[in-house]
């Protein structure tokens, strides 16, 4: 298992990779989207939330290519003792970071 995770919040990044999976949130038009096969960053899967207006990714499918400016962080650490591991959690899920979507 080897899992790359992000150490610190660089500035806002241009990446392209696979969509592997995407869930929309009827009540807010938020968008969740996994991306794999990362080629322009040593990243293995990265979560990234969409808080864009409208709805961005009405025309795009599962397994399509794309690119689009982020803005990512380390995976983070539980708050409290004994709390949930959030950074354990993306290790073992293969998440290099988690982020938003800026464009």
């Amino acid at each position: 298992l080897q899992t790359p995770l992000l150490s610190n919040t660089p500035p806002p990044l241009m990446v392209e990779g696979r969509i592997a999976e995407i869930a929309r949130t009827p009540h807010n038009g938020w968008a969740t989207i996994i991306l794999d096969d990362i080629t322009s960053h040593d990243f293995k899967k990265l979560r990234l939330t969409s808080r864009l207006r409208g709805n961005p990714f009405q025309n795009v499918n599962l397994n399509d290519r794309v690119q689009m400016l982020v803005k990512l962080s380390p995976p983070t650490r539980p708050v409290i003792v004994g709390g949930f591991d959030f950074q354990r959690y993306s290790f073992f899920q293969s998440f290099s970071a988690q982020g938003f979507i800026l464009k």
